[in-house]
């Protein structure tokens, strides 16, 4: 299992839909990779499962601050890395 754990910025409200019977709450974070103005950005996919994805919706508005410890699969979009993760907690 590869396990990965990051903080940052929700880029936008978390959308919920259903995956056959299962509801699939999805955001994206931005990650800062240092503390320059000029620092690079992050952006990560992540996917909450379940019933914390209801529950999490109303929580995940865009400019928020989270934390995320999940599974990460990392895929690629028009050539560049994209990373995706299924959050545990």
């Amino acid at each position: 299992m590869n396990t990965i754990f990051f903080t940052g910025n929700v880029g936008g409200d978390a959308e919920v839909r259903t995956v056959g019977n299962t509801d699939v709450c999805n955001f994206n974070v931005a990650v800062r990779q240092g503390f320059s103005r000029d620092a690079p950005t992050e952006w990560y996919r992540v996917a909450v499962w379940g019933t914390r994805a209801n529950t999490l919706v109303n929580h995940v508005k865009k400019g928020a601050k989270v934390a995320v410890v999940g599974e990460m699969e990392i895929g690629s979009y028009n050539g560049k890395p994209q990373y995706n993760v299924r959050a545990h907690e």
